[in-house]
């Protein structure tokens, strides 16, 4: 039963001009919205320090959206970043990268990705 009452301003749904019930399509919408724009966290699942025909080499591997790119980039020092690359495609929810060669007088290297558009 509809008391009459509009919900207050905070809590209108900015798409919808009063009291009615949301068509099939504006549900579809929500919802396809809501899977595709879930969130994920950028969390680094596994690196692992490697020889590929004795050349020094790191492979990341991170949890990922489908369909998105990544920029990759390292640094020594945690303060200037170097680029590796800004479009590293997806791996579905999983994504890889191997970093190679990796300078032998190398101490430390600190990785950092970002979801690009």
């Amino acid at each position: 039963m509809n008391s009459g009452v509009s919900p207050p301003p905070s809590r209108r749904l900015p798409w919808i001009s009063g009291p009615r019930i949301l068509t099939d399509d504006e549900v579809a919408k929500l919802w396809q919205s809501a899977i595709s724009d879930k969130i994920v966290p950028l969390e680094f699942t596994n690196i692992e320090n490697l020889e590929i025909e004795g050349v020094p080499s790191v492979t990341i591997t991170w949890q990922s959206k489908p369909e998105k790119n990544y920029l990759i980039s390292y640094s020594t020092d945690l303060e200037a970043w170097n680029e590796i690359t800004d479009t590293h495609p997806s791996g579905g929810n999983s994504t890889s990268f191997t970093d190679s060669p990796i300078s032998a007088d190398s101490t430390r290297i600190f990785y950092r990705v970002q979801e690009v558009q």
